[in-house]
């Protein structure tokens, strides 16, 4: 069914902020981010850390050619800094809606290997959309908008995100 096009002034964020690291599977992430810009109007901005400012060069080359592969990136962010969860955070201006890849490891998995994503929750203020490993492209219709609950109140929290989401991409919640 034909829809109008959303407007991006009525959107639940101002811009989809991707968080990308240099691997393959953080730029899965991309794929979905896209699909939702396209969905929903809003423009894309890559973002990634370093730790050092001498990093930056090939840090910027490196979003550069990310961004070929998604049209609806408008802007290219260089982070420097120690600690990649803050520093991601920070990047995100208010209203932004923070994407990014996640291992979806297991309890043990997480203390060996630690979690940036876990840390990225904690550290922003903000909705973060977590793109697991098994993760495809979504449906670019975006027909529904599953959100889990357990009845805790991080549930709670999110419903009115999910809401204004659905809203946004005239889908079912």
């Amino acid at each position: 069914h034909l829809r109008s096009p959303p407007d991006p002034s009525t959107a639940p964020a101002t811009e989809l902020v991707v968080a990308l690291y240099g691997s393959f599977f953080a730029e899965r992430s991309l794929e979905a981010a896209d699909a939702l810009a396209a969905a929903s109007g809003l423009p894309l901005r890559l973002v990634t850390v370093r730790p050092t400012p001498a990093d930056i060069p090939s840090a910027e080359s490196y979003l550069a050619r990310v961004a070929r592969r998604a049209p609806r990136v408008r802007d290219l962010t260089v982070e420097v800094g120690s600690d990649v969860a803050t520093s991601l955070a920070a990047a995100a201006a208010d209203g932004a809606l923070i994407v990014m890849a996640t291992h979806a490891r297991r309890a043990v998995g997480e203390v060996l290997f630690g979690s940036v994503a876990d840390e990225v929750l904690r550290a922003a203020d903000r909705p973060v959309l977590l793109v697991g490993p098994n993760a495809g492209v979504p449906d670019p219709t975006f027909v529904t908008i599953v959100l889990p609950e357990d009845g805790g109140p991080g549930g709670r929290r999110l419903r009115p995100h999910a809401q204004a989401w659905s809203e946004q991409l005239a889908a079912a919640a």
